[in-house]
């Protein structure tokens, strides 16, 4: 009687699952939505479900998860972001939530506009000995950990400006535009414009296959920090028999093997699957 329960249960959450909202506190064009797009696809074809996801930008990702925090816990909110988002939300603003999983992340790169005139890492660092009041753009935690990485290394002449976008879209038009003047950025979201030479790659956060004599930021420093990576979670107190059919359908599709030659082909590696993994990055992170 328990195990019919059980699965009536699941039954019943996974019809619910079209009334599922995905709270996405980033805007539109970086890696959140991408990946989360690629899973979506995968629920739709796959499973024949879908949800509605919510594009909540703003504060580094802090407005859609200061939102999801508040939300119901009957399921219909849960909460895709980066896992420093999650980090950087629970030691600097005291936000609690139930960790479902983390998922994967792309190689992410180093990429500059034709204005610099720059084309390799080595006039990168060259470059950067001159006083030349460079800019950096960048929208989530991991981002700008990623950029003061690179910096710490580098030791510019002079400060470097940081700026904070809403949206990957938005650094992208200002890179390529000439408004600032380095980002480093998922290799899956900006692959067409290197591929167009209106962005230019110089350097990667780790191996990548199209570029196998590009410089790997994780060998040449010893030290190098990688929080990228993104995870599902939901508000704090939602029940575990609600958070399981989601757990499931996860696991299903992290460990399918047409999804992981796929994810492979968009650069991005996967986690070990559950909470406990996530759990173990976000302390990590704010050690």
């Amino acid at each position: 009687m328990k195990k019919l329960f059980v699965s009536l249960l699941f039954l019943f959450s996974l019809n619910c699952f079209s009334q599922t909202k995905v709270i996405v506190p980033f805007g539109q064009g970086g890696g959140v939505e991408l990946s989360l797009k690629h899973f979506e696809k995968y629920l739709i074809d796959e499973k024949n479900l879908k949800f509605v996801t919510l594009l909540k930008p703003g504060a580094e990702g802090l407005i859609g998860l200061q939102e999801l925090s508040k939300a119901t816990k009957d399921g219909s909110v849960i909460g895709y972001t980066t896992i420093g988002s999650v980090a950087s939300a629970i030691k600097n603003n005291n936000l609690e939530f139930e960790y479902i999983t983390a998922t994967r992340k792309f190689t992410s790169v180093l990429v500059t506009n034709t204005q610099t005139n720059i084309i390799t890492y080595e006039m990168f660092v060259k470059k950067m000995q001159h006083e030349i009041p460079y800019s950096f753009g960048y929208n989530t935690p991991a981002q700008l950990v990623f950029i003061n990485e690179i910096l710490k290394n580098v030791k510019p002449k002079i400060e470097v400006v940081k700026a904070p976008y809403k949206s990957v879209s938005n650094v992208l038009t200002d890179l390529i535009g000439g408004q600032t003047d380095f980002a480093i950025l998922p290799y899956a979201v900006v692959k067409e414009h290197i591929k167009s030479e209106k962005l230019i790659i110089l350097g990667s956060t780790g191996k990548l296959n199209d570029y196998p004599q590009l410089i790997s930021f994780d060998r040449i420093y010893p030290d190098w920090v990688d929080i990228a990576g993104y995870c599902f979670i939901a508000p704090r107190g939602t029940p575990v028999d609600v958070i399981t059919p989601w757990e499931k359908i996860i696991e299903s599709y992290l460990s399918n093997p047409k999804m992981i030659e796929e994810f492979k082909k968009e650069s991005s590696t996967t986690y070990t699957f559950g909470p406990n993994r996530l759990k173990q990055l976000i302390e990590q992170i704010n050690k």
